[in-house]
């Protein structure tokens, strides 16, 4: 197992941190812990003729200086994750943070990638920084953005998930070949690896044309309701015993709005779901579900992909 983790020194990142030991599928994992430095090319660029030389050796200065304070935020991540029993290194590499991280995801066959749902310097701005947005889009591992409740300060988050022994997780369940996956990894982290588990089947609203019958629709209705329940009972009888507690849910909802609500409800640390785009409920997970709810959701979000 090899893991890629997002390291720029935020609250995030660190929760991110966290987050790994509570997943056992990765006890055993070697760990890089990356930070990414983007060079000063464009400062060269807009340089003036006689001032050049300067710039340059100003900017060069400034790059080193990047580079060995991103190895001591790097160095000091793999310091906590190896007093954690990881196997965990530290890495500067260099290039656009967001496609530095992307191209060596690629190239690596990491079994997955952690990422701060928000960064550090112009990066904590954003509601996903643009790192995170880069990995759910187009990374082709599993990607794990960790994030901390909306009223809850990141530091506070990471204290609470280093007190705790065993995490509560969502499974959004579909009936497709991606939600098999879901299921597959739960499953790959052994019995009673988990606090608790949720699985959560969204059954879809029906959006009636304008001019059209309503009561033509019920049939229709009723057979994805019973469809949805079905898929998600099944999914907690496949779970049983991974957890201390298994339960199942079902929900009318727009489907990322439903794993939104529901992971609130049962105060989930993790919500587990796949990135494909066909089921049972062909609603369901479209493409921009598992971005509209890495987004959004108030906790951590793993997008499971076939590493």
């Amino acid at each position: 197992m090899k893991v890629l983790l997002a390291s720029d020194g935020s609250p995030s990142a660190r929760l991110a941190e966290a987050m790994l030991p509570k997943l056992p599928v990765y006890g055993s994992a070697k760990v890089d812990c990356v930070h990414a430095v983007a060079p000063p090319f464009g400062l060269l660029g807009m340089s003036p003729p006689l001032g050049g030389v300067a710039i340059a050796n100003q900017a060069t200065a400034l790059w080193e200086s990047a580079r060995e304070a991103g190895r001591a935020i790097a160095e000091e991540s793999a310091a906590r994750l190896r007093s954690q029993g990881f196997d965990a290194r530290a890495a500067v590499i260099e290039g656009d943070p967001g496609n530095a991280i992307l191209d060596r995801a690629a190239e690596q066959a990491y079994d997955l990638v952690a990422v701060g749902s928000r960064g550090e310097g112009a990066f904590r701005s954003l509601v996903l920084g643009s790192v995170a947005r880069k990995l759910i889009a187009h990374c082709p591992r599993p990607v794990l953005v960790a994030r901390a409740r909306p009223d809850e300060d990141p530091n506070v988050a990471w204290n609470r998930l280093e007190s705790r022994t065993k995490v509560t997780v969502l499974v959004a369940a579909d009936g497709s070949v991606g939600s098999e996956l879901t299921l597959e990894w739960i499953k790959a982290n052994g019995h009673g690896a988990f606090d608790k588990i949720t699985t959560l089947c969204v059954h879809p609203m029906v959006v009636v044309p304008a001019g059209i019958e309503p009561a033509v629709f019920e049939d229709a209705y009723d057979d994805d309701e019973k469809r949805a329940f079905k898929i998600s009972e099944n999914a907690a009888k496949a779970l049983m015993g991974m957890a201390d507690m298994v339960e199942s849910q079902t929900i009318l909802a727009r489907p990322a709005h439903g794993i939104i609500e529901v992971s609130e409800r049962t105060h989930a640390d993790l919500v587990v779901m796949s990135a494909t785009r066909h089921g049972a409920i062909e609603r369901f997970l479209i493409g921009s579900v598992s971005y509209e709810v890495a987004t959004e959701a108030p906790c951590s979000v793993l997008i499971v992909r076939r590493s």
